[in-house]
Order: structure tokens, then C-alpha cells, then sequence
């Protein structure tokens, strides 16, 4: 087994169901760990808006670390900070491969009009991580 894939297994291990992160505060990262993965989805965002008027595409950008599925950092192509902020923390400490349908239950308290835009992005997301899984041996 190779050395990545013995420290997946011992990770396996462990209980990180009670693991809890705090959105307002960084999380140290190791962006070269091969265990952490960028995903991104994007959708055709509301061109009667701030956002559409900027941005005819807008994306979702999460990192994730695979071994656990945990959010370590999100981001969302939106233009207000509060808005950014908001979406955020709908994201950063939860698991993909759990917390879908509450993160997108989350999202839906943003009132913004790119709010399905949002949603389209992230599902994509999921979609990505489960083809990323599935090709690299960690499907669920």
C-alpha cells in the first residue's frame, strides 16, 4: 500500500463526526498536500442583477480535503462581501459526502436573486467530487 494510501486508511479511523469548525476563523492549509482538491461549478447567473451584470457565469469554488470530505475554504462569484460571507459559512466545516441537502437547505436562507444559480453550482460540485472519487479509488 502506498504511503498516500496508508495514511487514507489510518485516517479511515478515525471519528470525525464531532469534529467542529469555526467559518470565522482560517483553517491552516497545506495547499501542495495531495489531499486537498479545489473543486469548482459554475452556472448562468440572473442578468437582471448586480452579479449578472458583472459576471454572465458565475462559480462555487470549495477545498476539500478528500480524506475526510471535509470543506476546509469556499468561495461564490457573487458582489457583495455579506453576501460572499453569508454563502460561506453555509459551507466551510461541513462533509460533502453528508451534509448536501443541508448546506443546500442553508443556502436557500440567502434571498439574493443568483440564489439558484448558487444551488446549480454547488450540486455541480458534488457531481465533480463523486466522478473525482470514483476515478481516484475513494468512491462512496
Amino acid at each position: 500500500m502506498g504511503k498516500d494510501r496508508q495514511d487514507m486508511a489510518e485516517i479511515d479511523e478515525i471519528d470525525f463526526s464531532d469534529t467542529t469548525i469555526d467559518y470565522r476563523n482560517p483553517i491552516e492549509v497545506d495547499y501542495r498536500d495531495p489531499n486537498i482538491v479545489y473543486f469548482v461549478g459554475n452556472s448562468a447567473m440572473p442578468t437582471n442583477t448586480s452579479v449578472g451584470n458583472l459576471y454572465k457565469i458565475g462559480s462555487v469554488g470549495i477545498l476539500l480535503d478528500i480524506r475526510t470530505s471535509l470543506i476546509l475554504d469556499a468561495n461564490v462569484t457573487l458582489v457583495s462581501q455579506l453576501s460572499i460571507s453569508f454563502i460561506k459559512a453555509q459551507m466551510i466545516g461541513r462533509y460533502l459526502n453528508r451534509d448536501v441537502e443541508q448546506i443546500i437547505r442553508d443556502i436557500d436562507r440567502y434571498q439574493g436573486q443568483a440564489r439558484n444559480a448558487i444551488v446549480v453550482a454547488f450540486r455541480s460540485i458534488v457531481d465533480r467530487y463523486h466522478k473525482y472519487m470514483e476515478k481516484h479509488g475513494g468512491g462512496e
